[in-house]
């Protein structure tokens, strides 16, 4: 991913450029591959955007402040930039890790990707790490004070 915003794709044979991927007005930090081949793009203009590759990408969603899209997801509590994004095993979940301020004081997000809806759970505090359990049930989180914590879905 490019400075400009621009996610680009190259060839693991050739390394030929293939296509250049469009949305971000600011550098794009973090890149994850989804379920049913999205691609996920997280940038420093404090937005997350999905893409749909069948056959095609085109942009599909956008997390975040900007609302120009098809589905409404601007519900977000995003602050400054994103740090670390991630499905759920199942593909079912998006967890969006984020700096809340300068101090690198990170917080979590997730949302249901099915419906596009932010789920009550949103940790507001230092995280220091996090990850799903392997059947998607459960979110474990550790906070820079080493507390573990243990979300349910």
């Amino acid at each position: 991913a490019g400075d400009d915003g621009t996610i680009r794709l190259w060839s693991g044979t050739t390394g030929k450029p293939l296509e250049e991927i469009v949305g971000h007005k600011a550098p794009v930090g973090m890149l994850v591959s989804g379920p049913n081949r999205l691609l996920i793009g997280a940038s420093d203009d404090k937005a997350v955007m999905a893409w749909d590759s069948n056959p095609e990408w085109k942009l599909i969603a956008t997390l975040g402040p900007a609302a120009e899209n098809m589905l409404d997801l601007a519900k977000s509590v995003f602050v400054n930039r994103v740090v670390s994004l991630a499905f759920s095993p199942d593909g079912r979940f998006l967890c969006v890790e984020f700096e809340r301020n300068i101090d690198d004081e990170s917080g979590l997000e997730v949302w249901d990707w099915a419906d596009g809806d932010r789920l009550p759970l949103c940790v507001e505090v230092s995280v220091e790490a996090w990850a799903f359990s392997a059947d998607s049930t459960r979110l474990a989180v550790v906070r820079r004070s080493l507390i573990l914590e243990l979300y349910f879905a």
